[in-house]
């Protein structure tokens, strides 16, 4: 008897023990729910972005949306990239995911570190239901542009800087009507891809399987070749992005692809003639032009080049900019292109042309 009361008082104090464990430190990469700043109180939305080292949270759910994903099961982080040549360790930017309670929290890694990653939300079965894009920058200030038209960012979608001639400047680019972005290069004079710790997939030729929303969601880093069209889609829809924001925009919360076509946002900040085709004002030296927005001030556009439709090709980086407007049109979409000596505000592209988004108010 005796024995058996030594036994029972030895299991009480160890249980004890453990319990006290929850009083002492936690580990830098744990999770406290309760703790987490909310990055959708305003909208929801496909992209967030994180200006300071901490823990953050976001709604499982489709784009700016109130429709959860489905069942998930798990959440990884796809992909992290500085944007340039160095190669992350996974944890670089964002160290530890979890998913509790229909919301995905993350925590990032201190002292933060600007660059871009992707989180996916993942089935029992390892499909990707959803992915949203955590962009780590300081904050993008908003310019406004002549004529009443509105504001636009200082920097392209997914740039960690909006300095003149700095790589970090290029921003990410993307597929007209798809929400998960795509590397850009990691020089500002050619098309190298910038580093990062996935080893990107092949890109696909679009068909009847490959070329849909569904296939471009459950694999959002697969790059989708045009086929019978000028688009990844397989069938015609110009709905993915519109000028009332959609559950594809890639941009933040409060922000969205701009307009286009022959009334579209550039056009009606100024930037057209007879002929549509404005002379800009060349930086070779910072390789991208500095656009008047009157009052002294200016808006960069790097010439941060494209991805081909019809191969899975970087190019022209330096040399051309291109920059989607949410109007897709007939067999493609409406775009500004910078070259050395010309913009069209209003031109028009294959929709599986990867391109350069600067989001507006």
């Amino acid at each position: 008897m005796r024995l058996s009361r030594l036994l029972l008082l030895a299991g009480i104090l160890i249980t004890a023990a453990c319990d006290k464990s929850k009083d002492t430190p936690l580990d830098n990469d744990q999770i406290i729910p309760e703790t987490a700043q909310k990055l959708d109180k305003s909208e929801t939305a496909n992209c967030y972005i994180v200006s300071d080292s901490g823990t953050y949270s976001f709604m499982a759910v489709k784009g700016n949306s109130s429709e959860l994903v489905g069942e998930v099961a798990s959440v990884q982080v796809l992909w992290e990239s500085f944007g340039y040549s160095l190669i992350p360790k996974e944890g670089d930017l964002i160290r530890s995911v979890i998913y509790e309670s229909d919301r995905i929290y993350f925590k990032t890694s201190d002292p933060f570190t600007r660059g871009n990653a992707v989180i996916a939300a993942k089935d029992a079965g390892g499909t990707i239901l959803w992915s949203w894009h955590i962009w780590m920058t300081d904050k993008p200030k908003s310019q406004l542009y002549p004529n009443n038209v509105g504001a636009m960012m200082d920097r392209n979608l997914g740039a960690t800087s909006p300095d003149r001639g700095h790589v970090l400047s290029l921003g990410l680019l993307y597929q007209w009507g798809r929400k998960d972005p795509f590397l850009n290069s990691m020089h500002i004079d050619r098309p190298t891809m910038a580093q990062s710790t996935l080893i990107w997939p092949e890109a696909v030729k679009s068909d009847a399987s490959t070329g849909t929303i569904d296939f471009s969601i459950k694999n959002p880093t697969t790059f989708i070749l045009r086929a019978k069209r000028s688009d990844w889609l397989f069938t015609e829809d110009h709905s993915r992005w519109q000028s009332k924001k959609t559950i594809y925009d890639p941009c933040p919360p409060s922000w969205r692809v701009p307009d286009g076509g022959e009334n579209g946002f550039w056009v009606r900040a100024g930037l057209s003639g007879n002929t549509f085709v404005v002379d800009v004002p060349y930086d070779a030296e910072n390789l991208g032009a500095a656009l008047s927005l009157g009052n002294s001030e200016t808006a960069w556009y790097p010439y941060a080049g494209y991805y081909y439709d019809n191969f899975y090709g970087l190019t022209n980086v330096g040399s051309s900019g291109y920059y989607w407007s949410s109007t897709g049109e007939g067999d493609g979409a409406y775009c500004m292109q910078m070259s050395h000596t010309s913009a069209l505000p209003y031109a028009h592209d294959s929709q599986a042309t990867g391109m350069s988004v600067r989001c507006m108010r």
